[in-house]
């Protein structure tokens, strides 16, 4: 009996410190305490609460770890300028941060524009990797403790997931959610104009003369056939002397396959090979114009060559080209105003398309340092 009644008063404090976090962040997240609003002084909160200062600072010290308040000294204790319940967004990715095992370029642009988000204060965005090969893992766990406690104003879906639909983090209600996909399952979506960059990566190699052009894809393209169709009319239309043959598909998972592929297309004893070289997925860039030196092709006077970017992270590969891409900050920007508009109440548009820019195009004055930032894993989810 002694230690069931010991037991007991262990748990005491903890009840009650569960039921001052419930009750504050109800209030801040109804607005009643409104972002940089003081909290009522510490000894009407304990009379409130009828709990002791030691148990209102342990409440106190998880609100503020959350990022919910902050202590100003002297002048009290306030709620923070970006909780968040309103300024913090998860990016949920399949795979472990790594380059290997099916990591995309494209995610690590993410990151790093995430992070460079973050560093300037006013929205924060935490990662949470691994969560399309089980459901065991921590930062999964981290996800759902960030769910229950109310510390995300939303979810971009680096990808859609489909061994998630059935579990709280799709099911849980009043969270936003976007998928920066063409699959969405149901919820809004971010994506890529792909018909813009084809056409006018095609626009351009027709306008600089080129009469005989090559398009190497990621894999996409044959999982989905009516890409690969799009680009055969469009090289069509514009009379282009481009066989079937000559649009091709590699794995981005195994990208070392592009140097085979392009030496086949650009081999010094074709006759009649290609002028110009379209590589319409970033991951593809580096082993493509690896492929075109092992040729013996050199550029630009015999090859024009359009390589696939996200701005401002772009690839670089083995020789000079033409960058055509997608601005990872307009896309990111596209998601964000997608939640917002969820969290007011306005149904979002179920497909949103970034469209495809040149280089020039882009604010390169905006562009920050790829040195200057830190590894995304500096941005951790939540405890």
């Amino acid at each position: 009996m002694a230690n069931a009644k010991n037991g007991s008063s262990r748990e005491r404090p903890l009840v009650k410190q569960g039921i001052i976090l419930d009750a504050l962040r109800r209030q801040i997240r109804s607005g009643k305490l409104a972002p940089e609003s003081r909290l009522p002084l510490r000894t009407q909160l304990e009379k409130t609460f009828q709990v002791s200062s030691v148990t209102l600072q342990r409440a106190l010290d998880r609100l503020t770890r959350d990022g919910y308040i902050y202590a100003r000294g002297k002048a009290g204790t306030f709620v923070a300028k970006y909780p968040p319940h309103l300024y913090q967004y998860g990016l949920v990715f399949p795979h472990s941060h790594s380059e290997e095992g099916g990591w995309l370029h494209y995610w690590s642009a993410l990151c790093k524009e995430a992070q460079n988000i973050t560093q300037q204060g006013q929205r924060r965005l935490v990662f949470y990797y691994g969560l399309g090969e089980h459901q065991n893992s921590e930062d999964y766990q981290k996800l759902l403790r960030d769910l229950d406690n109310h510390r995300l104003a939303g979810l971009l879906f680096a990808a859609p997931l489909q061994n998630l639909l059935d579990t709280p983090v799709y099911t849980t209600p009043d969270i936003p959610r976007v998928v920066l996909a063409d699959t969405s399952f149901g919820f809004p979506a971010v994506n890529v104009d792909k018909k813009s960059f084809a056409t006018r990566a095609l626009d351009y190699l027709t306008g600089q003369g080129c009469r005989r052009i090559a398009v190497l894809d990621g894999s996409g393209m044959f999982r989905q056939p009516a890409e690969r169709l799009y680009w055969l009319s469009e090289l069509a239309r514009r009379g282009v002397n481009s066989g079937s043959h000559w649009v091709q598909a590699v794995d981005v998972i195994y990208p070392q396959c592009a140097i085979s592929a392009v030496e086949l297309l650009f081999y010094s004893g074709n006759s009649h090979r290609p002028d110009a070289l379209i590589i319409a997925d970033d991951n593809l860039v580096e082993p493509a114009t690896a492929g075109l030196l092992n040729a013996g092709v050199p550029t630009p006077e015999e090859v024009k060559i359009v390589a696939h970017c996200n701005f401002p992270w772009p690839k670089s590969g083995a020789l000079s080209t033409k960058r055509l891409g997608f601005d990872i900050r307009e896309w990111l920007q596209a998601c964000f105003e997608c939640i917002d508009q969820q969290r007011q109440g306005v149904t979002p548009a179920s497909m949103h398309r970034v469209p495809a820019r040149f280089e020039e195009e882009i604010t390169v004055a905006a562009f920050p340092s790829a040195a200057a930032v830190a590894s995304p894993r500096l941005v951790p989810a939540a405890e």
